[in-house]
């Protein structure tokens, strides 16, 4: 973000250099101020339409600018656009078929700028150059395609051919040589204007810095390093170096065999010195993530015991408080008053969600060490349906909830890890048994859909579940504002159970509404022979 603004406010003051300028040459003509309209002594000044196109240019870019990445769009700010647009395109079209075809009135700049317009000699008669009304055309072009989302960047690759084509104008000026300039002496692009679209040209690149032409050189990857310190040199040495030469062989100081060998030796040393820098660099970096990876390895390892002890010193007493706490509710050690009954209840049940929290944390970790194996088997799933249903038993008549089961006769054979699946379905269950109002009804139902797909659903008549919460239900840390409300957890058991369902090749969905109740849907594929272990897909 701070690279994106810093590059949006050079990008601004390119335009600025710009509006300047321009502005400044338009007085230039309009007042008969020479060194105005021509700063460069003896060479052809900036012709007043491009001046005006140029400005007309800087609206279009503020629009752009404004109009932000392009993911929103104004259709007032594009109808201005395309307004300003039609307009430089219909300049740059009347310049190229008034001035420059043969039979035709009088230049363009003469009728719109007559009163005032004067040729500086015979040489300059400030018209606009074919090469820079086709450089607008260019750019009106790009710029209509700006923000179109797609496949091929054909905006930035327009303005990449503006800026090549007017650098090479550029350097055509630099080593004197004319033929580079234009096609001929009244249709050469003034060395300031070939300046302009430079400008120009870079400005509309920076303020889009993430698409995909211009993210090459703003991303802060290595590609993105090794593309910003190698492209200024790219562009600055070989144009000095070759300038260099010229002048020399035009100064009589050597010859240009000598200037090309000079170029060629003087090219490898700054290339090899700036590549040594880039490497140095490059090496430095690769240390700090050397070191980085280390120290995360370290961490990973005192997680590791971390769960070794928290499997160890809290799993194993909770198990053991759980069956003490079985024992005196069943009167192991003698009648209890009811009230007796009703605080060991509440501890057990603490006891018991503060078990299954500790379980999910260490089942996820397993998941996210990719330590965990799924050993897939052919099985009926309502085997695993009824070890589910069998093992909540006992929470859901401590809640007053009645769980029905439903589970058609006609069932497919599924590939499944045992274990895992009674996970899934256990932590489904759990969570409508918790969400569900005392004396409700959990329904436990599977059918066989298109003998293709095994269906199961566990539907609540809870307070269901928010929209805005919905749409994040399976994702990490994620409770609800029920879960929040009612209920202590950790918000990783949902996303556990996407995890395991994703690793049988399944979907897992969720579709529920206030006041009505909720329904989590596992969709399940038949099984194919055989068996194998797969390592859970992440």
């Amino acid at each position: 973000m701070q690279r994106s603004s810093t590059l949006t406010a050079v990008a601004y003051g390119l335009i600025g250099i710009i509006i300047l300028a321009n502005l400044l040459v338009l007085c230039g003509w309009l007042n008969g101020i020479d060194v105005l309209k021509n700063p460069i002594p003896g060479q052809i000044p900036v012709a007043p339409t491009t001046a005006a196109c140029f400005l007309l240019a800087a609206v279009n870019f503020h629009l752009l600018a404004f109009r932000a990445d392009g993911s929103e769009t104004v259709p007032r700010l594009d109808w201005i656009i395309r307004a300003v647009v039609a307009l430089i395109a219909t300049v740059a079209i009347m310049t190229l078929g008034i001035n420059y075809l043969p039979d035709t009135i009088n230049d363009l700049e003469q009728a719109l700028f007559s009163f005032k317009l004067e040729a500086i000699d015979k040489f300059a008669p400030g018209r606009m150059s074919p090469s820079t009304a086709l450089y607008f055309l260019l750019l009106s072009i790009a710029t209509l395609l700006f923000d179109h989302n797609r496949r091929f960047p054909w905006a930035q690759l327009i303005i990449l051919a503006t800026l090549f084509l007017a650098l090479l104008n550029l350097v055509g000026y630099l080593y004197g040589l004319p033929e580079l300039c234009g096609l001929g002496a009244f249709s050469r692009i003034a060395a300031p204007t070939a300046l302009g679209f430079i400008l120009l040209g870079t400005a509309m690149l920076m303020i889009r810095p993430y698409q995909r032409v211009s993210y090459l050189l703003t991303n802060d990857t290595t590609g993105g390093m090794t593309a910003r310190t190698i492209l200024p040199v790219a562009l600055i040495c070989p144009i000095t170096l070759g300038w260099i030469g010229s002048l020399g062989q035009e100064w009589g100081l050597w010859n240009w065999s000598f200037a090309a060998a000079f170029m060629v030796v003087a090219s490898i040393f700054v290339f090899c010195a700036v590549l040594a820098a880039l490497s140095y660099k490059l090496e430095k970096m690769d240390r700090e993530r050397n070191k980085i990876m280390r120290e995360r390895e370290v961490l990973a390892t005192q997680r590791d015991t971390f769960m070794a002890v928290l499997t160890h010193d809290l799993k194993n007493p909770l198990i053991g408080a759980e069956r003490v706490l079985s024992g005196l509710i069943s009167g192991a050690t003698g009648d209890l008053t009811e009230e007796q009954k009703n605080a060991l209840f509440m501890i057990k049940r603490s006891n018991d969600d503060l078990l299954a929290m500790i379980k999910t944390l260490l089942q996820l970790y397993k998941y996210d060490r990719n330590a965990e194996v799924l050993h897939f088997e052919k099985a009926r799933i309502e085997t695993s349906i009824l070890e589910a249903v069998e093992e909540m038993e006992a929470l859901a008549g401590n809640h007053g909830i009645e769980l029905q089961c439903n589970i058609s006769s006609s069932l497919p054979s599924v590939r499944i890890d045992r274990t895992a699946m009674v996970h899934v379905l256990t932590n489904l269950i759990q969570n409508a048994i918790k969400f569900s109002n005392k004396n409700a009804i959990v329904e436990i139902s599977a059918e066989s859909l298109d003998d293709l797909y095994c269906l199961i659903k566990i539907h609540d008549n809870g307070p269901g579940i928010p929209e805005n919460v919905l749409a994040h239900i399976f994702e990490r840390y994620n409770q609800g504002e029920s879960g929040k409300h009612y209920k202590t957890g950790t918000g990783l058991g949902l996303f556990l159970c996407n995890q395991i369902v994703q690793a049988h090749h399944g979907k897992l969905t969720c579709t529920s509404k206030e006041n009505i109740g909720t329904t989590f849907s596992i969709i399940l594929k038949n099984a194919a022979e055989g068996s194998e272990a797969f390592v859970k897909a992440g």
